[in-house]
């Protein structure tokens, strides 16, 4: 999975949230993955 962030949306400095999935499976119908990083200034 390729993640792209909107410029005029983000600034530097850290960033933080979850990546949810919905699956078809009935065991797993929703898959959450938690997200970190640091946005670089220019």
């Amino acid at each position: 999975m390729t993640l792209t962030l909107l410029p005029d949306k983000v600034g530097p400095g850290p960033i933080e949230g979850t990546v949810r999935i919905e699956t078809n499976d009935e065991e797993f119908s929703v898959l959450e993955v938690p997200v970190s990083g640091h946005i670089l200034g220019k």
